[in-house]
């Protein structure tokens, strides 16, 4: 009850900061024809985060992320901002698509994301999509893939000595599909 006041706080807040620059925007609806700073950026995927926590709002956040993931692609903008906050959008994209069984774009857009992290050298959700990519393959009975991407998932993780990380990869692979990595 209190991280749902919380939540709906948050929210406000955001909707207010958004508001300071673009006082069209209603929280939900992509202003299409927007040149969007980082701040923004980083406020409609705050946005979007609260909506996905939401249970019945996870297509409002795929809706606002595919916004941003298309504004980025399509509009010129700094190259920092963008390969600090594309990687993580593609991630919540990927995971959200995977959560509601459109395992298909979640590969396709986990794929999207390690491509553009091995070329521009942004390494922080790198390991992230990598296991995505595992976990949308396994869903797609991709078994032979799934293992691949969920190895390498784990080899990073361990490197990163994310045990936890690691722990839970492999639990879950074991209990769920019946893989060993």
């Amino acid at each position: 009850r209190q991280k749902e006041k919380d939540d709906k706080k948050a929210m406000e807040m955001y909707i207010k900061a958004i508001h300071i620059t673009l006082p069209d925007f209603d929280g939900k609806n992509p202003l299409r024809n927007n040149l969007l700073t980082f701040d923004e950026i980083m406020i409609i995927n705050s946005i979007a985060i609260l909506y996905a926590n939401r249970e019945n709002d996870i297509m409002n956040a795929i809706e606002l992320d595919m916004w941003l993931k298309v504004h980025m692609e399509n509009k010129i903008m700094d190259g920092k901002m963008k390969t600090a906050k594309y990687p993580m959008i593609l991630y919540n994209l990927s995971c959200w698509f995977g959560s509601e069984h459109c395992h298909k774009e979640a590969l396709d857009i986990a794929n999207q994301g390690v491509d553009f992290c091995v070329k521009y050298g942004n390494l922080v959700a790198f390991p992230r999509l990598i296991l995505n990519q595992g976990i949308a393959s396994v869903e797609l009975g991709q078994i032979d893939n799934a293992k691949k991407y969920l190895h390498q998932a784990v080899t990073i993780f361990e490197t990163m000595k994310r045990m936890d990380t690691v722990e839970y990869i492999t639990t879950w692979c074991r209990n769920e599909y019946q893989i060993e990595i």
